[in-house]
């Protein structure tokens, strides 16, 4: 048996094995940063912020809290229906980003006498939050925010939450 030649094929299928990964990696990069729900690879609040349209606001999630005790806003979690099914802030209404041309006219009316609107998602990778609150600030809605740090970070916080009812 030759050693050498052995080892110049284990070479060759390792370098093919190491292409496919590579090309893997690559094709999984290009579909990510064009699908609708993407998810940012190097996320924070500071990049994420200059994504944001000029009039939307930014809220942390003690101030969030407090918002709530007051009862001044309408929270908006723009997470997937079952995201918000399994657990949201209290009162927040669900507008998903991935459907907000169809459910946004459902709720118009109340987001429009609204004195304030905060908008989140699941954590600071998520983008979805943003959007909404974009979209919002576009269709001419005032004190729109965003809460950058989402569900995860209200929900460590043992901050109130409710489950939506179902079927």
């Amino acid at each position: 048996m030759n050693h050498g030649a052995s080892q110049r094929e284990g070479g060759t299928v390792a370098l093919g094995a190491l292409a496919i990964v590579v090309a893997g990696a690559v094709i999984g990069l290009i579909t990510n940063h064009f699908a609708a729900r993407s998810v940012a690879l190097f996320a924070s609040e500071a990049t994420l912020r200059a994504t944001v349209a000029t009039g939307v606001l930014y809220i942390d999630t003690t101030d969030a809290k407090s918002v709530l005790d007051a009862g001044t806003a309408v929270f908006v979690d723009a997470r997937l229906p079952e995201e918000y099914a399994e657990g949201h802030i209290p009162g927040a209404v669900n507008l998903p980003a991935d459907d907000f041309d169809e459910t946004y006219p459902k709720l118009a009316k109340g987001l429009r006498e609204a004195s304030s609107i905060i908008a989140y998602c699941s954590d600071i990778q998520c983008d979805q939050g943003a959007k909404v609150a974009d979209w919002l600030a576009e269709r001419g809605h005032s004190g729109v925010y965003l809460m950058f740090s989402g569900w995860d970070e209200w929900e460590a916080a043992g901050y109130p939450s409710e489950r939506a009812e179902g079927p």
